[in-house]
């Protein structure tokens, strides 16, 4: 009796197994990178193709969350550090305002049309809000001189500055309504740098001086509390008092980043017929590689894998650059943009979300542009390869009856087929 002892399978955990792996992986990621350096021609076509897309994607999400401002961010803008503000009468809280309370009273035109002596016109808001009011700061950018601090002084935005040609200590004479004041200082709306603006100081805006209507001026209050009140604090008080919470609206901000991601995604995958054609060009200059590995034990899956690396590293680079692109860009051109949207944008919201998608995104289409001819040049027979060439392949079925039944149809001129 002869007794045989039948050696164990090796098990998926086997460290022999993972050591080949492993090999196979390094040899695979050596030669693509190889070949990436060698054929820089094809590598930075392919980096353009990718890279195009990406700053494209890049650049629009960042600028969509930058300048979707925050409710809290537009109320500040339009009314400095107030934490409340009402239009028009507005009776005070039952139990009174808290201990520290700061209150600015003023009144506002919403918009009247101003006509200089030289006929010129310009809408404008006019305030006599005291703009120098730690509550009011910062709903108005002081650009020159100083803000009105007494009765005949005057700020103008710079629209109506450059409308009506005028420069700090000018004076500014209205034809209609008959108005003289003397400008004092140059100022923007911090919530639109292009709004007309006329804000003076003390009893200006009387009604019959400026031959306006008594409902065409409101009064205006505001309200800092002291502390940090919250949300919930701050609706507690009078409806008549509005706050960021009560002003804030659903945002549109992911919806809209999402839509350009897709977009992103489409243009890829229209870029990828092109790339994957520069891949089909290069697995047939790879031939001769692809038969000495085949010929040394390599099977389809290894030689598929080393052409579709040539994808990712080429999409790695071609994502970096357009990464590094629209960063470039975004930071050289942050003030043109703040100028374009007429109010200071802040700095950029980089979202690692998009950024991670957008990474993803052009390294997978690269990889899959370069999948496709993969699949193809790694079923090439080892001796065909040797040579350089890749073999014919088949016919299909239908071309030939199709072919036969088609050519006497050509000539019938009762078809009315005819072949140029």
């Amino acid at each position: 009796m002869t007794a045989t002892t039948v050696a164990p399978r090796p098990s998926a955990a086997d460290p022999a197994r993972v050591t080949h792996r492993g090999s196979a992986w390094r040899v695979a990621t050596r030669l693509a990178t190889r070949e990436v350096r060698r054929r820089w021609g094809r590598t930075l076509l392919v980096m353009i193709l990718v890279a195009v897309p990406v700053f494209g994607m890049t650049a629009v999400t960042v600028l969509v969350r930058t300048t979707k401002i925050s409710p809290a961010r537009e109320f500040a803008n339009n009314f400095g550090s107030a934490d409340l503000v009402a239009i028009g009468d507005a009776p005070a809280p039952s139990g009174g305002w808290p201990e520290g309370t700061r209150i600015v009273h003023g009144r506002e035109v919403g918009e009247i049309g101003l006509v200089a002596a030289n006929g010129t016109a310009r809408l404008a808001r006019v305030t006599d809000v005291d703009l120098e009011d730690p509550v009011v700061r910062g709903a108005v950018l002081l650009r020159a001189g100083r803000f009105p601090a007494r009765a005949g002084e005057a700020l103008v935005s710079p629209k109506l500055a450059r409308a009506f040609d005028l420069h700090v200590g000018d004076q500014l004479r209205l034809a209609q309504p008959a108005w003289t004041e003397r400008v004092v200082g140059i100022g923007a709306p911090a919530s639109n740098w292009n709004d007309g603006l006329l804000a003076v100081h003390g009893n200006e805006l009387d009604a019959a001086r400026l031959q306006l209507t008594v409902d065409s001026i409101y009064r205006i209050t505001l309200v800092q509390l002291p502390g940090n009140p919250s949300a919930t604090a701050l609706t507690q008080y009078p409806t008549e008092y509005m706050s960021a919470a009560s002003e804030a609206q659903q945002s549109g901000t992911e919806r809209a980043v999402n839509w350009t991601l897709v977009a992103g995604v489409i243009a890829l995958g229209i870029v990828g017929v092109v790339i994957s054609g520069a891949f089909a060009v290069g697995a047939r200059r790879q031939l001769v590689t692809l038969g000495q590995l085949s010929a040394n034990g390599a099977n389809e899956r290894q030689m598929r894998r080393m052409l579709s690396l040539q994808g990712a590293w080429a999409g790695a680079l071609g994502t970096a650059l357009g990464l590094t692109a629209a960063v470039v860009t975004l930071t050289l051109m942050h003030a043109q943009f703040s100028s374009w949207m007429h109010r200071d944008i802040g700095p950029f919201a980089w979202s690692p979300r998009d950024l991670l998608a957008i990474t993803a995104t052009g390294v997978v289409a690269a990889t899959i542009a370069a999948f496709i001819p993969a699949r193809t040049a790694a079923r090439v027979p080892v001796l065909s390869a040797l040579a350089g060439r890749r073999p014919l392949g088949a016919l299909p079925r239908w071309m030939v009856p199709v072919g036969a039944a088609l050519f006497p149809a050509q000539w019938d001129p009762k078809l009315g087929i005819h072949v140029t």
